[in-house]
């Protein structure tokens, strides 16, 4: 599931980098990414705000790093779901979807953003952000694999 997204977007950044290397930067706002209105108004809301503004190069490698590594951690969710759902395949994604259901659903809830989504997507614009909520819903499905598959293995289940 990593390298799903990583080599992609890692070709992508080369490519774009190559041809056009001074307009080659993540940004939706259409305007120019060192303007006033663009620093004063947007860049302070954007996670990583400093790195986007000092480097934005390498804040396009960590986009490109932390969606890759959330891809990866949500396949092995999946995978040690597996050892539980037997079957039909397309119910393994069921809990994850659960997850994903209710984190959007009370996104702004508890004063920080939960909402998974908002912290993978570069200059994302979020409100009560909370890089320490998203590092501990990784580290949850990261835990919760990692034991299930463990316990799974000595068993005739893989």
């Amino acid at each position: 599931s990593f390298l799903i997204l990583f080599l992609p977007l890692t070709i992508n950044l080369i490519l774009n980098l190559s041809t056009f290397p001074l307009n080659s930067m993540v940004d939706d706002t259409n305007m120019n990414t060192f303007s006033s209105v663009h620093i004063n108004e947007y860049w302070k809301k954007y996670i990583f705000a400093d790195l986007y503004v000092t480097q934005p190069v390498l804040y396009n490698i960590l986009f490109i790093i932390i969606p890759s590594f959330f891809s990866g951690i949500v396949g092995l969710f999946v995978y040690s779901i597996s050892f539980f759902i037997k079957g039909n395949k397309v119910l393994l994604f069921f809990p994850f979807y659960i997850i994903h259901y209710l984190l959007a659903t009370f996104e702004n809830k508890f004063g920080i953003n939960i909402y998974y989504f908002r912290y993978i997507i570069p200059l994302e614009v979020v409100q009560d952000k909370s890089v320490v909520f998203f590092i501990l819903l990784n580290l949850f499905m990261i835990v919760f694999s990692f034991f299930t598959i463990i316990r799974k293995s000595g068993s005739d289940e893989l």
